[in-house]
């Protein structure tokens, strides 16, 4: 085993980030489930049910539905991949990063969107 200090600094760096983003993810996660009284799971399912879905693709224009849905997708192909995250090379590994920060564009958008028409609806 190297015990060089910069090797295992350097090493330990991305995971340390990591606890930390994991952390935060955490808390967020427990606050949504204390103010909501249910957990994130059973919050997401009840969204996913298909007569949810069927709701939202007539209440939404089909250009904000349509984009969510197919970055629904996107994530459960990439979801497939992040099941074995080790053994990725770096390159799909920067890949799929890009790909997520991607996902995450595009559900910011579609929560504004959902908030623009809950404004107007008020």
């Amino acid at each position: 085993m190297n015990t060089d200090p910069e090797r295992i600094t350097k090493g330990l760096a991305p995971l340390i980030e990591l606890l930390k983003i994991l952390g935060k993810i955490i808390r967020q996660i427990a606050e949504y489930e204390e103010s909501e009284g249910q957990s994130l799971d059973n919050a997401l399912n009840e969204l996913f049910k298909p007569e949810n879905l069927a709701k939202l693709s007539k209440e939404l224009p089909i250009e904000v539905f349509g984009s969510f849905m197919a970055s629904m997708v996107r994530f459960s192909v990439l979801y497939s991949k992040l099941v074995n995250f080790g053994s990725l090379s770096p390159e799909e590994k920067k890949q799929i990063a890009v790909e997520l920060e991607e996902i995450a564009a595009s559900w910011e958008k579609f929560v504004q969107k959902l908030q623009e028409i809950k404004d107007k609806n008020e």
